[in-house]
């Protein structure tokens, strides 16, 4: 069996009652109800999940990846 390391803070479970036009509201509300499910489905170990988040990453590609992310929701918030 293979063990998933995740870490939820409180904010998480607010997320399905945030504003959901927000691409990073909505994307996160998902995430948490697909978790949430999992672990209702599975025994999970909550430690250490970000270990190796980043590994493979500059810091010039975890910045860029924030900054396109933030461009497509702000994209998809002027185009409502």
């Amino acid at each position: 069996m293979i063990k998933n390391r995740i870490y939820l803070d409180n904010c998480c479970f607010n997320r399905p009652y945030d504003d959901q036009a927000n691409l990073n509201v909505h994307l996160e509300a998902e995430a948490k109800v697909f978790i949430q499910n999992e672990i209702l489905k599975n025994t999970f170990d909550y430690t250490k999940w970000q270990e190796n988040l980043f590994e493979n990453m500059t810091i010039d590609e975890i910045y860029n990846n924030a900054v396109e992310l933030r461009k497509k929701n702000k994209e998809m918030h002027n185009s409502t």
